[in-house]
């Protein structure tokens, strides 16, 4: 069985999570998208809850990063500022309705309630040993705890097994013990794991493609 070594560093996932996943962001996003360009105020009337401050900081993040461009259109000499989708956030649309259909289907199998398909996909698989567990899992196809324990630098035998035993209740991951003399656990993932493994690969290909990330560094053996 090839064993495949993880090594820690700043992960596509993690770091596309970052930008387009922080409290409010998805909403914003979500605005700006459907709208083709919103305005602030626009913006503000979908996101009833957040403060005045917390819309401007995230719409200015999202602007830092190229994710949205702010826009000043001259319509006869009335001048309106929106925000619209840059050409970066374009690229990552398709990702974006990935991840929409991922989170209804989890949803149908394991109801609970979220606020947006980002939010709720950066819980299943966007933290940064989720996406490493789904990577190693996809790349055997099948491997023991501890086969996966030391294939990711950094996690410990407590953390891993709990995040384990979150993916196997959110149907990412499946376990199987094997009843033979010298008894074994190994897991694989499941299709929905194999799904949440294409997003993580996605958003690791659109941070190459913009330079976010340093290209992954593995060894195969």
């Amino acid at each position: 069985m090839p064993m495949y070594f993880v090594k820690d560093g700043d992960c596509g996932t993690e770091t596309a999570f970052k930008i387009i996943a922080a409290k409010w962001k998805p909403q914003i996003l979500e605005v700006c998208i459907n709208k083709g360009g919103a305005s602030y105020s626009e913006i503000k009337q979908h996101l009833t809850r957040a403060t005045d401050a917390a819309i401007v900081n995230q719409l200015n993040s999202l602007v830092a990063d190229g994710i949205l461009l702010k826009v000043t259109i001259d319509n006869d000499n009335s001048f309106r500022t929106v925000y619209t989708i840059s050409s970066k956030a374009l690229d990552i649309t398709p990702i974006l309705s990935a991840m929409q259909q991922f989170a209804n289907k989890c949803h149908e199998e394991n109801p609970i309630e979220y606020v947006s398909a980002i939010e709720y996909s950066k819980k299943l698989i966007g933290s940064k040993w989720k996406s490493r567990i789904l990577w190693v899992i996809h790349k055997n196809q099948s491997i023991r705890f501890n086969e996966l324990n030391n294939s990711i630098e950094g996690i410990s035998h407590k953390v891993l097994s709990q995040l384990l035993t979150d993916m196997q209740e959110n149907n990412l991951v499946i376990r199987t013990d094997y009843n033979e003399k010298s008894p074994r656990v190994e897991y694989r993932l499941t299709t929905m794991g194999n799904k949440g493994y294409e997003i993580v690969q996605a958003l690791a290909q659109w941070c190459l493609e913009y330079e976010l990330i340093k290209p992954y560094i593995t060894i195969n053996y």
